[in-house]
């Protein structure tokens, strides 16, 4: 079976944000806040686990209607990129630089089901050890 352009671009984006909230599942609940382990045994390819409640660099616009201006951006920046990928899939661009936004795009969608879900779904990484649960009471 032969996937085109398009189907590939989707599979892509789809694998790579399964991959992506895999991990950060997994090293919410396995890791204490500042642990970090070396990928496949190697020192310059580490996981450290820290945080970013903001946005780049951690930034943030305070209380629950920053969060909200925050997330609607996202949201409609997450939007205008899948427009112009679809637009460029449809354009016969090719596939590295197709791959190229769908890895993106990949990651900004999962930043948004980081941004909407773990203050939810998860008790809070303490700095002081201990490890988050999930559907924490309350």
């Amino acid at each position: 079976m032969k996937l085109n352009r398009g189907s590939k671009v989707v599979l892509i984006i789809l694998i790579v944000l399964i991959l992506d909230q895999f991990l950060k599942i997994w090293v919410k609940l396995n890791m204490e806040y500042g642990s970090e382990f070396a990928i496949l045994g190697l020192d310059w390819a580490k996981i450290h686990f820290v945080e970013n409640n903001g946005m780049a660099f951690g930034m943030s616009i305070g209380g629950n209607f920053g969060k909200l201006i925050l997330s609607v951006f996202r949201i409609i920046a997450v939007t205008g990129l899948g427009y112009y990928l679809f637009v460029l899939v449809k354009g016969k661009e090719s596939m590295k630089l197709l791959g190229s936004f769908a890895l993106i795009l990949a990651g900004a969608m999962g930043n948004i089901i980081d941004s909407v879900l773990y203050g939810v779904i998860f008790s809070s990484s303490s700095y002081h050890g201990g490890y988050a649960s999930l559907f924490p009471e309350g």
